[in-house]
C-alpha cells in the first residue's frame, strides 16, 4: 500500500485499532511498509485531514507564483517518494525560508546539483524526488526548469523558456539540461533560417547521397573532400550555403570554412555550436541574459553557470571554457531538425 492511497482522519477509536493491528503484523513485514503508515498516522494525528491533503494545504499557502500552479504535483511527488515526516518537515521548511537552492552555489562556472541542492544528498528518497523534477518536462518546459522554480521563491519562469533570478545574479537565465546539455533550437531560431534552407538541402543530397537516415553529419561532410569524384572547392562551396542558411550573418562563418576545408573536425564541430549559439542569441534579442549547463549522465550532475554569450565567446577564446558540441546533421534529411547539436560548457 502506497502511502497516498493510505488516507487516515483523526478518529481515536480508529487510531487505537488500527495500532492493536499492526501490533499483531508478521515480523517480517517490511520496515518500509510500517514507516509508510506511521507517516500517514502521525500526519493524520497532526492535522485531522489526510495525508494528502495537509501536504497540498500546506504547500498552497507557500507565497511563490510557480508553486501555487504546481503545488499538487509536489504535494503527489513528496507522497510518492515516500519522504519520511521529517523530510518533509525539513523540506517545507526549506521552502519556505527559500534555501532548498544555494544560488552562490547556482552562479558558479563549475559545480554540481548535491552542491545546488544541499538535501539532494540527504536521503536516498530526496535523491529520487528531485531527479524525478529535475526530468519534468510538460509542453515548452526544458529539464530542471519545474525544479528550480517550484523549490525556490527567488527563481520564476520567464516568457520562452528563461528563468528570471533574483540576486546574487539578478537576471534571465537559459537552462540546457540533458545527459549531454541542450539543444540551441525553437520558433524563434528557425525564424531566422533561409526560407529555401530545405531546398538547398534537398538538392545536396541528391548531389551527395548519404546512407545514413539522418542525413549528413559534419564527419561524413569532411569525407566527401576527399572523395576524388567531387570537386572539394565544390563540396566547400555547397557546405557554406547550407552554413549561411542556417546561421545568417555569423562571426564566424571564416572560421569554420577554414577548419573543413582544412579537414579539422574538432574545430570545425566547436565553430559550427558557437555559431549556433551566436544565432539563438540574436534570435532572443540580444538580451543579457546568463546560461546554465547541467549534465546529468553520471552522478552528482553536473552544473556550468555562464553570465552571458560575451562571457562564452571570451572563455572559449581564453581557453577558461571547454565545449562539448555534440553531433549535428546540416544535411538533415530526417526532418527533425537535427542541425541544431546538444551543446554543453566546462569550466
Amino acid at each position: 500500500m502506497r502511502y497516498k492511497e493510505f488516507i487516515v482522519v483523526e478518529d481515536a477509536a480508529r487510531l487505537r485499532q488500527l495500532q492493536q493491528e499492526l501490533g499483531e503484523l508478521d515480523p517480517n513485514v517490511s520496515n518500509k511498509f510500517l514507516d509508510t503508515i506511521e507517516r500517514s498516522i502521525a500526519i493524520a494525528r497532526e492535522s485531522g485531514q489526510s495525508a494528502g491533503e495537509d501536504l497540498t494545504g500546506k504547500l498552497q499557502k507557500v507565497d511563490d507564483r510557480d508553486l501555487k500552479k504546481w503545488y499538487r504535483y509536489i504535494a503527489k511527488e513528496m507522497v510518492g517518494h515516500e519522504l519520511s515526516i521529517n523530510e518533509i518537515k525539513t523540506l517545507l521548511n526549506a521552502i519556505n525560508d527559500d534555501t532548498v537552492i544555494n544560488l552562490e552555489e547556482f552562479a558558479k562556472i563549475s559545480s554540481t546539483i548535491d552542491k545546488i541542492i544541499p538535501l539532494y544528498s540527504a536521503s536516498p528518497a530526496f535523491k529520487n524526488f528531485f531527479s524525478d523534477l529535475f526530468y519534468t518536462v510538460p509542453q515548452r518546459v526544458g529539464p530542471a526548469e519545474i525544479l528550480f522554480i517550484t523549490m525556490s521563491k527567488s527563481i520564476t519562469k520567464g516568457g520562452k523558456g528563461d528563468l528570471q533570478i533574483t540576486a546574487p545574479i539578478n537576471k534571465e537565465v537559459e537552462v540546457k539540461a540533458g545527459k549531454t546539455s541542450g539543444r540551441f533550437r525553437d520558433g524563434d531560431i528557425t525564424k531566422l533560417q533561409n526560407p529555401n534552407l530545405r531546398k538547398y538541402q534537398r538538392d545536396f543530397l541528391k548531389k551527395y547521397p548519404s546512407g545514413n537516415k539522418a542525413g549528413h553529419n559534419l564527419g561524413s561532410l569532411m569525407q566527401l573532400l576527399a572523395d576524388t569524384s567531387y570537386d572539394k572547392k565544390e563540396v566547400v562551396n555547397d557546405v557554406m550555403v547550407i552554413f549561411n542558411s542556417l546561421f545568417p550573418m555569423s562571426s564566424f562563418a571564416v572560421e569554420f570554412e577554414n577548419a573543413f576545408t582544412g579537414g579539422n573536425l574538432e574545430k570545425a564541430k566547436e565553430l559550427y555550436a558557437v555559431a549556433n549559439l551566436e544565432t539563438y542569441y540574436k534570435a532572443k534579442g540580444a538580451k543579457a541574459f546568463g546560461f546554465l549547463f547541467i549534465k546529468s549522465a553520471k552522478e552528482p550532475y553536473t552544473t556550468c553557470y555562464i553570465d552571458s554569450y560575451d562571457d562564452i565567446i571570451k572563455g572559449l577564446r581564453a581557453g577558461t571554457l571547454t565545449i562539448d558540441p555534440g553531433l549535428a546533421y546540416p544535411m538533415d534529411q530526417s526532418g527533425n531538425n537535427e542541425e541544431y547539436p546538444k551543446i554543453g560548457f566546462q569550466g
